[in-house]
């Protein structure tokens, strides 16, 4: 299709105007980018594989009743989304201590947490605060101080999170996954009185899983570990939602044919269980 305008691009993506009233298009690219240890490489066939990822689970998302800024996938690299304004904050819900956050807190890593932990970061799409400030972690104390979102807004944003996550925890388990942690970007509507939806895209990259059979920690800063070919990363969680590679997809969104890559593990991590 005619894309129009360039808006802005980020690791991962580029986001046109689309011609329909209140829509944009967002165009999946194979550019990795991890947002903590700032690492880039190109994955070839990524974008076709997290497009079609995010759609899909964005789609049993709102099935189950969490709005999303999902609207419809194009083809294989592109999908039409609802515009909304960013509220300058992106979410971290964790189930277990990994990685920076075990660290941070001195907890034993893939401790299982006893209730879900939430974190907030500045969003990158933010301008407001400076660009120095964007993806660094902001109390809730300071999203109140910098007006972000007000003590209601911030109750709806944690349910909203929490519901999701929730949601998600049991799709993962019914395809063998546990999920570990995940980042949702937060948006409200363009309307005066919309109600705060999820934005952004919902895929290896913003997710980390525990594979509950092998161990293997795949998705988030595990991607580019070097243990593993980068791209089963995305092939794994691709088949376990009925994707597949090649041929019909039982997942009823647009066939994708990439590279064949395997692995015999990627990078495994006790998870200790309490």
């Amino acid at each position: 299709m005619n894309r129009g305008k360039v808006l802005y691009e980020m690791p991962g993506k580029i986001i046109y105007e689309h011609s329909a009233p209140s829509k944009l298009l967002h165009y999946f690219t194979d550019t990795y980018r991890c947002a903590f240890t700032g690492r880039s490489e190109a994955i070839i066939g990524k974008g076709a594989v997290v497009n079609r990822i995010s759609a899909l689970l964005f789609s049993k998302l709102r099935i189950l009743g969490v709005e999303n800024h999902f609207f419809k996938a194009l083809n294989m690299r592109e999908s039409v989304v609802s515009q909304c304004d960013s509220v300058g904050i992106s979410v971290v819900a964790r189930t277990a201590a990994i990685g920076e956050f075990a660290k941070r807190y001195g907890i034993q890593e893939g401790k299982r947490l006893d209730k879900l932990a939430i974190d907030y970061f500045l969003d990158n799409n933010r301008d407001e605060l400076g660009a120095t400030c964007k993806g660094q972690p902001i109390s809730e104390g300071n999203i109140l101080s910098f007006s972000l979102l007000d003590h209601d807004d911030l109750d709806e944003v944690a349910s909203i999170v929490s519901h999701a996550t929730s949601l998600l925890r049991g799709l993962f388990i019914g395809i063998g996954f546990y999920l570990l942690e995940i980042t949702f970007c937060i948006g409200k509507g363009i309307n005066e009185d919309s109600e705060f939806i999820l934005t952004g895209e919902i895929s290896p990259e913003t997710f980390c899983l525990e594979d509950i059979d092998t161990g293997d920690i795949i998705g988030g800063t595990h991607i580019l570990s070097g243990q593993c070919d980068p791209f089963v990363h995305y092939q794994r969680v691709a088949a376990r939602l009925g994707i597949h590679l090649s041929g019909p997809s039982i997942s009823s969104v647009i066939p994708f044919s990439a590279p064949k890559t395997g692995c015999s593990g990627i990078g495994k991590r006790p998870i200790v269980c309490t």
